[in-house]
Order: structure tokens, then sequence, then C-alpha cells
């Protein structure tokens, strides 16, 4: 059932990104839930961080004053939509961005009968990051309340480039004082896995025929190589130099670890030994760019 009049004030965020690539002007949704009988929020302030960069791509032509004052900004000035359930019903409405930098949601309820304004600015943090301020919001207690941001050229912030988990801090006070904090993380994922730094203990070597050979020296080689992210495996495909072309002979799976990687090759594929002639190996994982390298097996 509800919960009594006087509950904790905890306000609980969701923030949903879409698409989570990296570096892309996403469509943000960000919901904000209370239980019945918390206090209602005053002041609400959500923190991103310095690697969320300005989309080059935004387009929208702000509402000017006059529009504004009239309560008639225009649709090309409309970059999102507010839904809100209360006590008293849902309210809702669009959100449009202002000539000055600024939010306006002009938010409806009861058939269009009631009408408010809540505003929304912008401040640049010392760190290189922004916060999201609506200050002065109505006293009246939302269960539920879902902001949803277009994206494309109609966001002004790009996704991180980095792929991985980020956060979203929420800041909330009540018109009682209270105060409370909620994280809300997402992950951006799609980015290119780099091959780098590779690297022969010998560019030039036998290849094991006999199980003895493995002791001795000049027999196989160790390539190494560094990945810039996980990835499930390194392929690394052998070619051979015929003719004065590059022919795929067989392939091998590397480790696929952030950092520093190694796999010893004993000049073998399939079972059977390299014939003597001027290889290469093909490095690339999950997608990423291809990296070679080249080394000679000899015979004797």
């Amino acid at each position: 059932g509800a919960a009594p009049a006087g509950a904790a004030y905890a306000p609980r965020m969701s923030f949903v990104v879409e698409p989570a690539t990296p570096r892309a002007p996403a469509a943000i949704t960000a919901t904000v839930v209370q239980e019945p009988g918390e206090s209602a929020t005053r002041t609400q302030r959500v923190s991103f961080s310095s690697e969320f960069g300005f989309n080059p791509g935004f387009a929208v032509r702000g509402c000017t004053a006059a529009q504004e004052e009239a309560r008639a900004c225009p649709e090309e000035s409309r970059i999102g939509t507010l839904t809100s359930v209360t006590g008293l019903g849902t309210f809702g409405g669009p959100v449009y961005f202002s000539e000055d930098f600024r939010l306006l949601i002009f938010v409806r309820g009861f058939a269009g009968l009631v009408e408010e304004k809540l505003v929304g600015i912008f401040v640049v943090r010392p760190d290189g990051g922004y916060d999201s301020i609506f200050d002065n919001l109505p006293n009246l207690a939302a269960t539920f309340a879902e902001l949803r941001m277009e994206g494309g050229p109609k966001t002004f912030s790009l996704t991180p480039k980095r792929c991985g988990r980020h956060l979203v801090i929420g800041h909330f006070t009540s018109h009682n004082g209270e105060e409370a904090r909620s994280e809300a993380s997402f992950e951006v994922s799609g980015c290119p896995t780099f091959v780098r730094d590779l690297r022969l203990s010998a560019a030039s070597f036998r290849a094991v025929r006999r199980s003895s050979d493995r002791k001795r020296s000049g027999y196989g080689t160790t390539l190494t190589w560094r990945l810039s992210r996980e990835a499930s495996a390194t392929q690394v495909r052998v070619e051979r130099r015929e003719r004065g072309r590059w022919r795929a002979v067989g392939a091998v799976t590397g480790p696929g670890r952030k950092g520093l990687n190694s796999l010893r090759f004993d000049g073998r594929l399939g079972g059977r030994a390299l014939p003597p002639g001027r290889y290469r190996f093909a490095l690339s994982a999950e997608g990423g760019r291809v990296e070679r390298i080249r080394f000679r097996v000899r015979g004797g």
C-alpha cells in the first residue's frame, strides 16, 4: 500500500541513452521516482561529467523572450517532453530551448486548465562538466517524472567517447529542506579495439618439426602486442608472400586482455610446419583495424 505521510525523502533517478555509442548525439530519458508520502522536490540538480561533449550538429532555433512571455514557443525550439504523475493527476508538456540557453517546460494538467512554467538553467563547473538545474519547482509531490530529450540535431551534447560505465548524479532538495542524492549509470559500447606495439622475439626463425626442437634456440618466436580495451580474443592470421601477393595460410587465436598480450608461435599451422619463406602476422580484435608484422621462416 501507500507509504504514510512523512516517508523518507529519497528520489531515485534512472538514465537511458539511445544510442549508447561513443560521441553520439543521443536521445536521453531521465526518470525520477518517489514513494507516496515523500516531500515534494523544490530543487533538482543533475550533474554531467566533462566527458559529455558539445554536439556540433545542434540546430535548434531558440524560443525568443517574446515567444516565452506569450507562452507560444515554436515547434522548431522544442527538444523534449515531460510527463509527471502526482496525487492530483498526470501533468506534462513540451520542453523548449530558449535563445539564452535555458530549458522551458510549460506543464499542463486538468485538461489544460492548469499551466505552470518550469525553467532549467545550465552551469559549467570548474572540472569541465556541467549541471542542469531546476529550482523553485511547485510544491506538489510526483511519484513518477520522466523527461525525454530528443537526439540528433535537437540535442546539444554528445555521449562520452570512452566505452564503459558512466555516472550521472542527481542532487535533490525538498520543500522541507531535506536533501538526497541518487546516482544513475549507463554503458557506452561499440568502441573500436586498437591493436598496437606489435613485437617479435625473433623476426627470423625455424619451424618446429620435432618435439625436441622446442628446447633448441632458433626455433619459433613469441609475438607480443597491446590492446586498447578488453576483447573476447585477438585474431592472428598468418599470411605468406607468394608471387608478389600475400595469401592467408591459416590463423590462430590469441588472448584479448586490455594492455599487454603474448602468443608463442612454433611455426606450425594445422599440425604442419610452415615451409621456408616470407610471412606476416595480421592481428585484429572485435572488428577493429588490422595491424601487421613480418617474419621469415628459415630452412635447415
